[in-house]
């Protein structure tokens, strides 16, 4: 076991280092100018919390009986600073380093920790307030009904978006969203890009490292996936085992473009991580892709546990395709449709490899491997 476990880690840090040198990796990161983990959570936290002003304003006038100016403008201020500090926990602590550190320990710490942050935020937040708007009254303030009443309000408010930024994770924010509007209620016949990736050699690295380091393996390859997907735009669609599918909607060639440097994005993450990796598994992850676009049906699925599924044969052939890179012994594999809707970069070509015909199906499609040009 020890020599399979040494043959493993010298065979995959060999791939790692083969496959693309770093340099050329770095040129294909600033290829495109791309929006990053930082811009999303900055959106986040703005619009998270003056709509916590607002909806501070609200609750005081219409639910506690607030009317002055300075006691809305307490009020106003409240929400902003309760909105400021629980939008930023939990889009930069919750994504930490930290925060996994917590998880990990055991859930009643981790939530201990945020039931002792929350409470501190809010009556900072409300003492502060009230003592800047109403000095005079500050110290009798804070005895009344209307006090409590906030302190319940704000507390129940910070428990409603803990909630959402706990489901968001599981299901998706895109799909929360498109849940709530109803938009796929009725099937709808869409265009999408499809990047099905998956890891190579899992089974000989389940069977070296043992199932618990696997898992904890595939765990820290999706953290790093996270930040490459938000700069493509792409939507993380399902995990399947050791699989990941992501989706695009259809763009422009150069917006399109960014689907396939998802893959020398996540090439670049692994290779600035790869000691970390070694050091705690003692493999750094090799994967493959394969991409396709073509029409697909979406709607939502289900009663008891809902979501919004993609049906349809572009699904299906894009599985094919990955699956394909194992057996043409190549990285990345695309589909003649999915090259015909991407800007061309200079840095790279697409060795023609004919038309081929996928495991199960009838017709043959032609196939483009991707390379960089020396």
């Amino acid at each position: 076991m020890a020599q399979t476990r040494s043959a493993l880690k010298e065979n995959l840090r060999k791939n790692i280092e083969a496959r693309i040198p770093p340099e050329k990796i770095d040129k294909i990161s600033r290829a495109l100018e791309i929006t990053a983990r930082e811009k999303h959570d900055a959106i986040t936290i703005i619009m998270g919390t003056i709509s916590s002003g607002f909806f501070s304003v609200f609750a005081a006038y219409f639910m506690i009986g607030y009317s002055g100016f300075y006691d809305l403008g307490s009020a106003f201020l409240t929400g902003i600073l309760i909105g400021g500090f629980v939008f930023s926990f939990e889009t930069k602590f919750m994504s930490s380093r930290l925060s996994l550190f917590l998880r990990t320990r055991g859930f009643w710490l981790f939530l201990l920790v945020k039931i002792i942050f929350y409470l501190f935020v809010i009556i900072f937040s409300l003492n502060f307030s009230r003592f800047l708007f109403n000095k005079e009254e500050f110290i009798l303030g804070i005895f009344t009904w209307k006090y409590f009443s906030s302190v319940t309000i704000a507390i129940s408010a910070s428990i409603a978006v803990n909630l959402y930024f706990t489901i968001r994770p599981l299901i998706g924010a895109s799909t929360i969203a498109n849940i709530l509007k109803g938009t796929y209620h009725h099937p709808k016949e869409e265009e999408r890009i499809f990047m099905f990736l998956d890891l190579a050699s899992s089974t000989t690295i389940a069977e070296s490292i043992g199932n618990i380091q696997f898992h904890r393996l595939l765990n820290r390859f999706f953290y790093d996936f996270s930040e490459p997907v938000l700069r493509s735009r792409g939507e993380i669609y399902k995990y399947v085992g050791d699989e990941i599918i992501i989706v695009w909607k259809k763009r422009s060639p150069r917006e399109n473009l960014r689907a396939l440097m998802l893959y020398f994005q996540i090439l670049k993450k692994v290779e600035d991580q790869k000691e970390k990796y070694m050091d705690l598994f003692g493999v750094v992850p090799s994967f493959r892709a394969g991409f396709h676009f073509g029409r697909v049906i979406t709607g939502e699925m289900g009663d008891i546990k809902k979501e919004i599924v993609y049906l349809g044969d572009t699904v299906n052939t894009t599985s094919r395709i990955q699956t394909e890179c194992k057996y043409r012994d190549k990285d990345v594999i695309i589909s003649e449709q999915f090259l015909e809707i991407i800007e061309k970069p200079l840095y790279l070509e697409f060795p023609d490899m004919g038309m081929i015909t996928l495991r199960g199906k009838k017709n043959p499609l032609r196939l483009f491997s991707v390379e960089l040009k020396e």
